[in-house]
Order: structure tokens, then C-alpha cells, then sequence
């Protein structure tokens, strides 16, 4: 393989020093002690949360027997039925139907061949089938189901998920550097730049669209090195 071409780039070198420009410009009219002071409160707000998670009680809803069968699933079908506990952890005898139906059949396509109706094989129904039986599911598991029906996995691993894998997947997510940043930045504030979009989008509409990876590119570079 040839080596890659590794001689001065005047063009690029010139476009980057306009970006640079345009950037600083944009960056100068951003309040950035207000922007830190809202991420010292929102890191200190991820931390309680994390010290939350660290201290939560592990409670196991399945049998032993469900439990034992639920470890030697495959990554896939485990974390679904473990988030499926989760969300309907006031109902855990659903979740033991399913595991049971999925086991005697093997899988979830077999399974609903043979007619299986246990709601959890056919999750669009849901939604309709926790409120046309409203009297058997609690309002906080109709609102975990929505919730994850809504924003999708990670999200509600993120936000709601209580089981001990989730904790560690919260842990993980919570405790990165990066995470922290973007919890504090992503806060909307009328009078100031509150979030990176809106950086990104104040620096487009300085450089143009087209030089927009360029001046994201050069955004990253440099606060990687100030940091």
C-alpha cells in the first residue's frame, strides 16, 4: 500500500484559517460562565443519581428456574426479556408466560406460529391491550411501556430501567466524561447558547453549510487540545 501524501496543503491550510475565523467570531458571542454554571449543577445532578444507583437494593422477580434459563439466552432475546421484567416488574407473570412460551418453542417466530397469546410476542398490540385491560396493569406500567414504546431502548435503559443490568448500563453511560458534558450542555436557556446544536448551528450559519464538517472537525481538535 502507498504511503499516504503527507506534503503541506496551502488550500486546506487557508480554508481552515477562514474557519478559524468564522468559529472564533461565533464562539465570542457564547456566555460561557453561565453555560459552566448550569453544567456544575447538572454534573452535580448525574452524580446523585449515580450514588442513587449504586445504593439501589437487588430485588429478582424471576424464579430461580426463570432465572437460570434467562442467563443461558442469547444476548438478544436476554436483554429483551430482562427489559420486558422491567417495565412490567408489578406483572411477572406475564414476563414468566412468555419465557416459558419461548422456551417450549425455541424462538419468537415458531412461538407465534404456533399460536401463541401471550402479548408480549406482538408488541404493537400493546399499547391497546394495557388499555383494554386497565384494571390489571398499574399506571406507572402503562407509563414505563410508553415510555420505551416512545424513545426506544436506549433511552429507557437510561432514564427508567431499574434492573441490575440497567444499573450498569446507567453506571457506564452516566459515569463517562463525554456523557457528563453532553448531560450539561444539551440544557435550553432563552437568553444564551445552550447547547452544542445550537453551537453547530450558529458556526454553519457562519462558515456555510458546506464547510460545516470542516469548522465541527476544527471545533473538536481544539478543545480536545484546551481541555
Amino acid at each position: 500500500m502507498a504511503d499516504p501524501n503527507a506534503l503541506p496543503n496551502k488550500e486546506l491550510e487557508d480554508k481552515n484559517t477562514r474557519i478559524e475565523k468564522k468559529i472564533d467570531d461565533a464562539l465570542s458571542k457564547i456566555d460561557w460562565n453561565r453555560i459552566n454554571v448550569k453544567i456544575d449543577k447538572r454534573l452535580k445532578k448525574v452524580d446523585e443519581k449515580l450514588a442513587t444507583i449504586t445504593s439501589l437494593q437487588k430485588t429478582d422477580l424471576l424464579s430461580s428456574e426463570d432465572r437460570k434459563y434467562v442467563n443461558t439466552l442469547p444476548s438478544d432475546y436476554k436483554n429483551k426479556a430482562l427489559r420486558y421484567l422491567d417495565i412490567f416488574r408489578d406483572n411477572p407473570d406475564l414476563v414468566s408466560d412468555y419465557l416459558n412460551t419461548l422456551k417450549k418453542f425455541g424462538n419468537e417466530k415458531d412461538a407465534k406460529e404456533a399460536g401463541a397469546n401471550n402479548v408480549l410476542f406482538y408488541p404493537k398490540k400493546l399499547k391497546k391491550y394495557l388499555k383494554d385491560n386497565v384494571e390489571s396493569f398499574t399506571e406507572d406500567t402503562q407509563k414505563r411501556w410508553e415510555y420505551f414504546d416512545y424513545f426506544g431502548e436506549h433511552d429507557y435503559d437510561i432514564q427508567i430501567r431499574e434492573d441490575d443490568w440497567g444499573r450498569k448500563y446507567q453506571k457506564e453511560w452516566l459515569g463517562k466524561w463525554s456523557t457528563k458534558g453532553k448531560l450539561g450542555l444539551v440544557e435550553p436557556v432563552v437568553d444564551t447558547v445552550r447547547s452544542i446544536s445550537k453551537v453547530i448551528a450558529m458556526v454553519a450559519d457562519k462558515v456555510g453549510p458546506e464547510n460545516t464538517k470542516s469548522a465541527v472537525d476544527w471545533i473538536e481538535a481544539n478543545l480536545a487540545q484546551s481541555g
